[in-house]
């Protein structure tokens, strides 16, 4: 047996070979480490889609990215349809304040749900807060005159003035009221769940331009007394020329001058009863152009067959 502290080149070559074996040992093992923290995430995540879908969902509720966060949680419940799910899509249609779709989805929930689950409870008591925001969302029409009638988004919800509050839903709704010979009032409103907008329409009185008014009498056209005058004026001077021609001629027959005054009287009447006509025709039309004159004032007068 060797002092302690002493050894042999056999002894020395032994320890070299075992601290090598040790090292490298290490290094396998200190590799298959590496290897797992590298391969293993990927490996976990490739296996459970379900939960990236669901941490995804938490993250974009978190931020208000209802819309998106719904998707991923129907994404997740999809992949691994676990009741829990059906309670946070519910859930997040409320934050998202579209509370039929969180009704419908909270009662999906209560229909798969076990008792045992901590979040049906929960579920339940979000049913009914959601039913009393419901209750008392509305809208109150505070105008004291009466006769106007109110819509909201174009249909009838009553006539001023109301006393009740109108039942809306949560959201942007719009208003319009209505009274004869008033300007009609639009606006838009946001109804928050669990809140009453009041509403306070200011009518102001509509100025209606007057009509405009009706074209002035047309003058009479005067074509029957034209021609009248003209056949008329034709038989007067056919007579005249008879009479000259014959007044030339002793001989001229009884007939022919009979025939001559035959035409000249009733000539002279048919001019006559144009005059007449035009007489009464003229003078219909001057009173009810200052028939016109009186309701409508000043007028300018075109002549016969143009438009003033």
């Amino acid at each position: 047996m060797l002092p302690f502290g002493i050894t042999t080149p056999s002894m020395n070559f032994q320890m070299t070979t075992d601290n090598r074996f040790s090292e490298l040992l290490k290094f396998r093992v200190l590799m298959l480490i590496l290897m797992c923290i590298c391969v293993l995430p990927g490996t976990l995540k490739a296996q459970n889609p379900a939960k990236e879908a669901y941490v995804e969902a938490e993250s974009l509720a978190s931020i208000g990215k209802y819309k998106e966060a719904v998707e991923k949680y129907e994404e997740a419940y999809r992949l691994a349809p676990r009741s829990v799910l059906l309670f946070h899509i519910a859930h997040t249609y409320e934050l998202w304040e579209k509370y039929d779709d969180a009704l419908e989805w909270y009662h999906r929930y209560l229909d798969i749900a076990s008792r045992a689950e901590e979040e049906r409870e929960l579920a339940e008591g979000r049913i009914l807060g959601i039913k009393e925001k419901l209750a008392k969302t509305g809208i109150f029409i505070d105008y004291k005159k009466e006769g106007a009638t109110v819509f909201i988004d174009r249909k009838e919800a009553g006539t001023t003035p109301l006393e009740k509050i109108l039942g809306v839903k949560p959201g942007p709704h719009k208003i319009e009221v209505k009274k004869q010979g008033l300007e009609s009032y639009h606006t838009t409103v946001h109804v928050h769940a669990g809140t009453v907008e009041s509403i306070r329409p200011v009518l102001i009185t509509s100025i209606v331009p007057p009509p405009p008014p009706p074209p002035p009498p047309s003058p009479p056209s005067h074509t029957l007394e034209y021609v009248f005058f003209g056949v008329g004026s034709a038989a007067v001077l056919g007579g005249a020329s008879m009479g000259i021609w014959y007044a030339a001629d002793e001989d001229a027959p009884d007939a022919a001058l009979y025939s001559m005054h035959g035409l000249i009287w009733p000539g002279l009447a048919v001019i006559i009863t144009g005059a007449v006509i035009y007489g009464i025709n003229q003078e219909e039309y001057e009173k009810e152009l200052q028939l016109y004159r009186i309701r409508y004032g000043k007028v300018v007068v075109a002549p016969p067959g143009r438009t003033p």
